[in-house]
């Protein structure tokens, strides 16, 4: 007795069912992701993570326009424009977004997974027997439409429709059908549920030391924007206190042949004023080639291109004591740099891969459910219908596991590595913050030495040309007065901007700083 199971257009209820799941996935419909799509499926996989630790940047930055002519720019406007268009951070924003795309492929890997084949074959078979040629001609076709998914607990479902078409000549051809459900499920070892999960939860924290690395690399650049920045201005400084001794010296040159010719001065020190005044002029031309370099490299940083017109507004660096002694600044540094964050989470890392090793050790047990069923001979009207069920279970014995246990090995010496890795950054961002908090002293100090030294010299300058005036002194005086005066007043910006830059850094480490959208780094409560 025959009976049917399946419908007798089965290939066209099939081919139906399938486009209607299909269409269920933008994905399938789609093709290739697009480069909108991308960017905004990286972007919501990105603010997922970001939400699990405060203190993570966005990294939705984009290139800011700038117009032609000359550039107007504020301390603010440079590190805006430097973060959203410097070639560098433009890339290693792409590289975050690279592995948030790699999390959401993975992330797909948990949901249904689809997948269809069709294959067509025209076969012909010919026979010669006694010079007389037969020839049989066979179409036979296959198609398969099937879906799997992960289970929450280790398993795995996957359920298949197919069926195969095949054709002799130019009779009807018959029909078969076939569908096919199966679960396999582990027993032992977690009941694998740890290691499915295991690609997925390497994926998120791969975005999130992406994200950290991110972070550290901004703010560095950041405070490497603003050094640029003010070094600029510090140059335009000196250069403006440079023409001030060129002027001063060219008065004191008239004023020397004024005397030469009145007796009260020799040649000598006439020369030696024209002299000083020519060294005068090349340290000038000295400082402005170099500022103009600095103006074409800071362009480039702003990824403004060479030759680009810059005006820069004056920015007046704040001056701030140090706010914490060694230890407590150590303590928190500690707790806030993303890096030590990163790598107490290799550690952790490692010890997970670790147990995983360590469980491949052990016997294994898994269970397999399968059934089946199809039908031969739908559109002759002859069909024979075929079930088949089977349940069985596997058992992995350890007998022989030389590469498990050198895995385990494996595990061990990263494990160890890390630990020895983390015990070294700890150590060097204690060493660095105390340095930088001596530093920021020493700074401080300097200053204040540099200030008294500023004052002196600007009375000594005063003092020396009223007695050169008087012909109490030679302009030999005067000549070094002035100089004392002109290193005294760029030795005190140099510290300036030394100190400010160094206070910037100790308060990315202690965790106090954070952008704005305007790029400035503030002090964060």
């Amino acid at each position: 007795m025959t009976r049917r199971c399946f419908p007798p257009r089965w290939s066209r209820f099939l081919w139906a069912v399938g486009s209607l799941l299909l269409s269920c996935d933008p994905s399938f419909a789609a093709g290739v992701l697009k480069l909108a799509e991308a960017d905004e499926a990286a972007l919501k996989a990105i603010d997922e993570v970001r939400a699990s630790e405060p203190g993570l940047p966005r990294i939705d930055v984009l290139p800011v326009a700038v117009a032609a002519g000359p550039i107007s720019l504020t301390l603010g406007r440079a590190v805006e424009i430097a973060l959203a268009n410097n070639a560098a951070m433009q890339t290693r924003r792409e590289r975050v977004k690279l592995d948030a795309l790699e999390l959401v492929a993975i992330r797909r890997g948990y949901g249904p997974q689809w997948r269809a084949g069709i294959t067509a074959v025209r076969r012909e078979v010919g026979v010669t027997l006694d010079d007389s040629r037969t020839a049989s001609q066979f179409t036979d076709s296959f198609q398969s439409l099937g879906v799997s998914q992960r289970l929450p607990f280790g398993g795995a479902v996957s359920l298949d429709f197919g069926g195969a078409f095949s054709q002799r000549d130019n009779t009807e051809g018959d029909y078969s059908p076939r569908a096919v459900v199966s679960l396999t499920q582990p027993l032992l070892r977690g009941a694998g549920r740890d290691l499915q999960q295991e690609p997925l939860t390497e994926a998120k924290r791969n975005l999130l030391y992406s994200l950290r690395g991110y972070k550290l690399a901004s703010e560095d650049f950041v405070i490497g924007v603003i050094n640029d920045f003010l070094l600029l201005q510090n140059l335009r400084a000196k250069i403006r206190s440079t023409e001030a001794k060129r002027d001063a010296f060219d008065h004191l040159i008239k004023r020397s042949r004024t005397f030469f010719e009145l007796g009260r001065e020799s040649e000598i020190e006439t020369l030696r004023a024209t002299q000083e005044s020519l060294l005068v002029q090349q340290q000038l031309l000295n400082l402005e080639l170099e500022l103009k370099n600095r103006l074409e490299l800071f362009a480039i940083t702003l990824n403004l291109g060479s030759g680009a017109s810059l005006e820069m507004a004056e920015f007046e660096i704040p001056f701030q004591k140090v706010e914490h002694e060694s230890e407590e600044a150590v303590r928190l540094a500690l707790l806030a740099r993303p890096d030590l964050r990163s790598a107490a989470a290799a550690v952790e890392d490692s010890a997970r891969r670790l147990k995983f090793a360590k469980r491949n050790l052990l016997p294994d047990l898994g269970i397999n459910l399968k059934a089946n069923a199809a039908n031969t001979g739908v559109r002759t009207g002859s069909g024979v219908i075929t079930e088949e069920y089977s349940a069985g279970l596997t058992l992995s014995l350890p007998l022989e596991r030389s590469n498990e246990r050198l895995a385990v090995y494996g595990a061990l010496q990263t494990l160890s590595q890390n630990e020895r890795a983390l015990e070294m950054a700890r150590a060097t961002v204690s060493a660095g913050v105390r340095y930088g908090v001596n530093r920021i002293k020493s700074y401080e100090n300097a200053l204040e030495i540099q200030d008294s030294i500023v004052q002196a010299s600007a009375k000594g300058v005063g003092l020396a040309g009223f007695r050169f005036e008087r012909g109490q002194a030679s302009n030999r005086n005067v000549i070094d007065a002035n100089t004392i005066l002109s290193n005294a007043v760029n030795a005190r910006l140099d510290l300036r901007l030394a100190h400010y830059i160094a206070t910037l850094q100790l308060r990315r480490d202690t965790g106090r700083l954070e952008a704005i959208p305007s790029g400035l780094f503030v002090q964060s409560n």
